[in-house]
């Protein structure tokens, strides 16, 4: 029973790779005209808001499940939108 009720938080440690990824398109440098860079540099932030957005489901499966508070998952939310929004008006 208790394998069932935390065998899904192994999907927690991907929240490193949303950070990873973010790095990973800051490093890429775009030139003007560099088409080839510019969609490498998408695909990780790309990367990265999906790592985000599958954070908060995770978050939000963990509080309806009774394993973190509703302030723990407030935080979590709080920080993975905090960083989608910034992902967002990046790729404007």
């Amino acid at each position: 029973m208790v394998g069932e009720r935390f065998g899904g938080f192994g999907k927690w440690r991907n929240a490193p790779n949303a950070v990873e990824n973010l790095y990973r398109a800051n490093e890429v440098y775009v030139a003007k005209g560099d088409a080839r860079a510019a969609a490498r540099r998408l695909e990780y932030q790309r990367q990265a808001l999906v790592e985000l957005k599958l954070l908060a489901y995770m978050g939000q499966l963990a509080m309806e499940q009774g394993c973190i508070l509703s302030k723990q998952y407030e935080q979590i939310t709080r920080k993975a939108y905090d960083c989608r929004n910034l992902l967002v008006v990046v790729n404007r």
